[in-house]
């Protein structure tokens, strides 16, 4: 299995127990118009639930009313499936079901055009929401499936404080200066006169964004950004639109979408990093990919939707639809899908929005495809060698109305001119593509504040989306299609001539015959030209931002009677208490009431106050409060919390106990705790230690385990250290057993302890039964 981002580099860590769960099928197995049951139903006995795997349709219905798509929920139950998520503005359902004879029922409905599967692969446990279909002797339903309700991302729940988006990141290293790419679209001249509008917001869909990223900070708005990577299903939680996770182990799969929305609009910290095309615009992350780097049509079909309603100017799409590099509307197992997508893409357009593509990386004439041989690709070993799709197409970028997007490089690495271009050796091409724009060696955010560089029409698509967001900032109200338009207008040409001067010999016969027309302005390769951000902000009635004075936001908290401004920007942004004298000189404005949590361990009595200044959880602050703040508050019942910022988790020498540790409350933690927590990371206190003789029931600490000494702690020390479990030892390190120099009494002697003690029997045996080493004069 390989993951089908438009990048040429991109790390999916769990692609192998992908293929451990799905080896052993056939391409035709896992290709089949039907899914095929891995046990046949055939004599089972009435109302025997089906042992099929579960599978995820696409159901296109002939009307796009809520009637239909409620009555089309009947007959999915009907069929044995449970619905999953519903468009009745594009007369679309997804559904899950294990009944082999789904398709066959559903497409007997009326009302019901089409019905197929949307992948190829069996639906993986943490994204099975539907109830075993219940068949009779004959294979049917003997009775509708329970809906189940479809939830939401399948992981724990999720609250502001989760580990996913806290942590400490590493300062970036490089220097906005040295993004080639921008200086050859005109980006940073263009941030001069117009960077951009925040009330223009970009929807990156693509594997989540980490927000918290230096360069990235304030520039997400996380009130509107969604997960759809689970069955299709929203979620708003910041784990389900952050970085696509592992669901079974919690662990990020790609910085793809991150990389991305870095070259949108990413900003520069005190000059340090990497900025983006429109550094003031607004963006949203979308994610679309699970963890294994697959986009599924209900995961885009999500997407897409949550953009078309949720105030989006642009969308960038550096992906493909999977399992199939290229879907085909005359076949079975791939016309719904298709379609669903093609719907939902048109439905936004006109909600709207403009939607960028990536034009893929296969390094294909897109209008001379004849076979593929790597789809699908969601169940290892299953590609269809040479499967014709002379007329398919790759979804979303061949899609009407969908500004495709191909990448160019420089012939040298060491000149960045419009005349060093040259399409990059792996971007697809055709009549299709809009424009070009840089995507090969392109610099931009990655994981836990770093920057990093990545190449793939991936990287070309987000620039086009940038510059989309700087026309619509300069043309408020402009519509997709005019905005094309601009694009295009705006578009430095090239001819092939151009692109192909000074490539070698062998190189340049390839593009030649590729190219077909040297001298023509609008090629295959280029489209209309190299997107200009410079032109964007500067042409065709371009209306630059009027600047204006900021006005302070001022803020109040329930806790008290304090009024806060917020100062900074991204990670640094600060809340300070205003004077009384700030407030009347800014006009004595009304405040605006922090929307606020309140949290608490299961374990621990400390109660803090999330303060959520802004969207971006940078600028969150966690506040401990005391009884009075908590009276003024109204003693709101606090939240449980995964994870609260400050907590420190601890492990001593003696025992394996992790140990966290909040305000005055410490508490020894299980499995299941660490494990919700996010598995933080712990400060390993050896060599001190909690120990405890095999025949005594009394606690000491020490500050080396293998030391003399030793302090006995009361009950309630050692509550308040979280109980640490102590080590039972035969004797600490200068202990000795000693015999009484007249009688048979033994001692034991502990210098370093303060322990001179006579054992009785029982606590000689307990202690081992030890022979004395001396004799003790009493």
């Amino acid at each position: 299995m390989t993951p089908r981002f438009r990048a040429m580099r991109v790390a999916i860590t769990t692609a192998a127990a992908c293929a451990l769960a799905f080896t052993g099928l056939t391409a035709a197995e896992a290709n089949p118009a039907t899914p095929a049951s891995s046990t046949s139903s055939q004599g089972a006995a009435a109302g025997t639930p089906s042992t099929a795997p579960f599978m995820n349709y696409a159901i296109i219905l002939a009307s796009n009313t809520d009637a239909a798509v409620t009555l089309a929920k009947t007959d999915i139950a009907n069929a044995g499936g449970t619905a999953l998520s519903s468009y009745a503005a594009t007369g679309t359902v997804f559904a899950q079901s294990n009944n082999p004879k789904f398709v066959e029922l559903m497409k007997a409905r009326p009302g019901v055009t089409l019905v197929g599967p949307t992948r190829t692969a069996p639906i993986e446990k943490h994204e099975q929401v539907a109830a075993a279909a219940m068949l009779d002797a004959d294979g049917n339903v003997a009775e509708p499936s329970p809906q189940r309700p479809a939830g939401s991302s399948g992981l724990a729940p999720s609250t502001p404080l989760s580990a996913a988006l806290t942590g400490t990141f590493a300062s970036p290293t490089a220097n906005g200066a040295s993004e080639w790419d921008m200086a050859i679209i005109g980006a940073d001249r263009a941030a001069d006169i117009n960077p951009g509008s925040p009330d223009v917001t970009v929807a990156v869909i693509d594997s989540g964004v980490e927000a918290t990223h230096p360069n990235l900070a304030g520039r997400v708005d996380g009130s509107r950004s969604v997960g759809c990577q689970y069955n299709g299903i929203p979620d708003t939680s910041p784990m389900a639109w952050g970085p696509s996770l592992d669901p079974y182990t919690l662990q990020r799969a790609s910085s793809h979408g991150t990389h991305v929305a870095g070259t949108i609009g990413a900003a520069l910290v005190n000059g340090q990093g990497v900025q983006g095309v429109a550094p003031e615009t607004t963006m949203i992350s979308i994610t679309a990919m699970n963890y294994q780097g697959l986009f599924y049509p209900e995961y885009v079909a999500c997407a897409f939707d949550w953009a078309a309603n949720h105030n989006v100017q642009v969308t960038n799409n550096s992906y493909y639809v999977d399992p199939w590099e290229f879907w085909c509307s005359d076949q079975e197992n791939q016309a719904a899908g298709m379609e669903a997508v093609r719907r939902m893409v048109a439905y936004s357009h006109d909600k709207g929005v403009l939607n960028v593509a990536a034009a893929g990386n296969s390094a294909l004439d897109l209008d001379n495809k004849s076979t593929d041989s790597g789809s699908p690709n969601d169940v290892e070993g299953a590609a269809i060698p040479n499967r014709p799709v002379a007329n398919c197409l790759d979804l979303p970028t061949e899609l009407p109305d969908v500004v495709s997007v191909a990448s160019i490089g420089r012939k040298s690495a060491a000149v960045s001119t419009i005349d060093n271009l040259t399409k990059s050796s792996f971007s697809n091409y055709g009549s299709k593509v809009t424009v070009a724009a840089p995507g090969s060696q392109i610099l931009s955010t990655v994981f836990d504040g770093k920057l990093g560089v990545s190449s793939g029409t991936s990287m070309a698509s987000p620039h086009v989306a940038g510059v989309a967001a700087l026309i619509e900032a300069a043309h408020p109200d402009i519509t997709p299609a005019r905005a094309t338009e601009l694009l295009r207008k705006q578009a430095t040409p090239r001819t092939c001539a151009q692109i192909i001067a000074g490539l070698d010999a062998t190189t340049a016969a390839q593009y030649t015959a590729e190219c077909k027309d040297l001298t023509a302005s609008t090629t295959n390769y280029f489209g209309a030209g190299v997107v200009d951000a410079y032109a964007a902000v500067t042409e065709d009635g371009a209306v630059a931002p009027e600047p204006t004075e900021p006005k302070p936001s001022v803020f109040s908290v329930p806790t008290g009677p304090q009024l806060y401004v917020l100062s900074g920007t991204g990670a640094s942004t600060k809340a300070r208490v205003v004077t009384y004298d700030e407030w009347v000189a800014w006009g004595s404005p009304q405040p605006t009431r922090a929307p606020a949590e309140f949290v608490k361990y299961t374990w621990g009595n400390p109660i803090y106050m999330v303060n959520k200044w802004t969207s971006d959880p940078a600028t969150w602050t966690w506040t401990h409060i005391d009884a009075a703040g908590y009276a003024n508050a109204g003693f709101p019942t606090p939240q449980n919390a995964t994870w609260i910022p400050g907590t420190t988790v601890i492990k001593y020498a003696s025992s394996d106990d992790l140990i966290a540790g909040i305000a005055d409350a410490r508490h020894t933690l299980t499995f299941d705790e660490w494990k919700a927590m996010g598995y933080p990371a712990f400060r390993d206190l050896s060599p001190a230690g909690y120990l405890k003789l095999t025949w005594s029931p009394n606690v000491y600490s020490l500050p080396n385990v293998n030391g003399n000494q030793a302090t006995r702690v009361t009950f309630a020390t050692w509550s308040a250290a979280g109980y640490p479990t102590p080590r039972a030892v035969q004797k600490f390190g200068d202990g000795q057993y000693l015999k009484a120099a007249s009688g048979d009494d033994i001692y034991y002697v502990s210098v370093g302890a303060g322990i001179n003690h006579k054992l009785t029997f029982s606590e000689w045996i307990a202690a081992g039964a030890p022979q004395p080493t001396g004799t003790v004069s009493r």
